[in-house]
């Protein structure tokens, strides 16, 4: 009898122990699904606030610093949507255009700026705003955004599409020797208001610069978890550059084995995103 009661025990605890480990399961897919929906909905955020930046600059024939540094002031995208590290304008410029926006420059009191590479090109795409204008963005200042083939293959996906898009993994130049980290950036053509934008090639003729965010990848990640980054680590690999992980993934001990992990496939502006969501050893302690 008492070796029956035993086993009807076990069995019952058993039991008990598998639908307790089936809700945590369901808990965590819930939570992973929850991570990825979010990093979806701030991407997108940040889109529309390119398309008001859009708007700005296609409502002036040349906005102003001072215009730019109002507008963006107003925007609070670092307070509202952390992770961030900028939000910039690059002009499109003809090598023929070049004179003129350096007289531009110089009647703006903008006399030290430099396009660079400084290498001759047909075409220039130098960054001319960036907000906000702090020491790591200062770096930025006048870089040639069509000087580099992975900035240069997703703003021709923009202009061509007419939509935002986005790189694929790069170092920002606002890096420096310490705490590098991959970023992307994401890009919105502006084109001349009331003209044909039907085709590629109008698009094109059409195009007066292009607005981008700038996101150094862990700190976008951090911005969006918030405090649950004790809770969950993250592998983020853009899947068409695999070699080159956004997010590594380095918060976890020598040795662990976290029992609770989801892979997550984003879709983000002709990018595919490949997000690992796991269990941290203090997600798993306060199961």
């Amino acid at each position: 009898v008492l070796f029956g009661l035993g086993g009807l025990i076990f069995w019952q605890w058993s039991i008990l122990q598998e639908r307790a480990q089936e809700e945590s399961r369901n808990r965590f897919e819930l939570e992973a699904q929850d991570i990825g929906q979010r990093v979806v909905a701030r991407m997108q955020a940040y889109e529309m606030a390119l398309r008001g930046v859009s708007g700005l600059m296609t409502g002036s024939d040349r906005v102003s610093p001072v215009e730019w540094q109002r507008a963006l002031d107003q925007l609070q995208l670092q307070d509202r949507y952390p992770g961030i590290q900028a939000l910039a304008w690059s002009r499109h410029l003809t090598a023929e255009q070049l004179p003129d926006f350096r007289a531009e420059l110089l009647a703006e009191g903008r006399g030290d700026y430099q396009i660079f590479p400084s290498e001759a090109r047909d075409h220039y795409l130098p960054i001319d705003y960036v907000s906000p204008l702090d020491w790591r963005n200062r770096r930025a200042l006048g870089f040639d955004m069509l000087s580099e083939a992975t900035r240069q293959d997703a703003i021709e996906r923009s202009i061509d599409s007419g939509e935002a898009s986005l790189s694929g993994p790069v170092v920002l130049r606002q890096e420096i020797d310490t705490n590098v980290q991959q970023g992307v950036l994401l890009f919105l053509p502006v084109f001349r208001p009331a003209v044909p934008l039907n085709t590629p090639e109008q698009r094109r003729e059409a195009l007066l610069g292009v607005v981008h965010g700038a996101f150094r990848s862990h700190d976008l990640m951090e911005g969006i978890l918030g405090t649950q980054t004790r809770r969950f680590d993250i592998v983020l690999v853009d899947l068409q550059a695999p070699d080159s992980h956004l997010v590594s993934g380095e918060g976890l001990p020598d040795g662990w084995q976290p029992k609770f992990r989801r892979h997550l496939e984003l879709p983000l502006y002709g990018r595919l995103w490949g997000l690992d969501v796991i269990g941290t050893v203090e997600y798993e302690r306060n199961l």
